[in-house]
């Protein structure tokens, strides 16, 4: 995509876009997908950054789109389409709850009894 948008004029676009898509990849440079990247180290590498501030226009599109997201997913929204003429879809989606479980000590092991089920050493009376 480098190559196809950001870099479509440059004569050396294949290998300024392999170099940017390595280092964007690279999980020992980078150490988290998390990890946020600041303007002057994508422009350090090549990539071409317009700031939101030079563009009063862009800048108010683009922070009211990150709003109403902002706004939408702090409610039970899961996924939200919206097309150019105003229909919407929104997905709701339940919370979810991770609940430890103990983990126990020690896990008896197990044993075929007489009747083919398995059973515990303990309960076989075999402890």
């Amino acid at each position: 995509m480098l190559t196809k948008y950001m870099f479509s004029g440059d004569a050396d676009k294949v290998n300024v876009a392999d170099e940017i898509a390595a280092w964007l990849s690279n999980d020992k440079a980078l150490l988290s997908h998390g990890r946020a990247l600041t303007r002057d180290q994508l422009r350090d590498k090549g990539m071409k950054i317009v700031n939101l501030e030079d563009d009063d226009e862009l800048q108010d599109a683009v922070l009211s789109v990150h709003h109403i997201a902002m706004h939408s997913f702090q409610s039970s929204a899961v996924k939200i389409i919206q097309n150019h003429i105003g229909s919407v879809f929104i997905q709701h989606g339940g919370q979810q709850i991770t609940v430890p479980m103990p983990v126990p000590a020690s896990v008896p092991s197990l044993t075929q009894g007489q009747n083919g089920n398995l059973v515990s050493m303990t309960t076989a009376g075999l402890s």
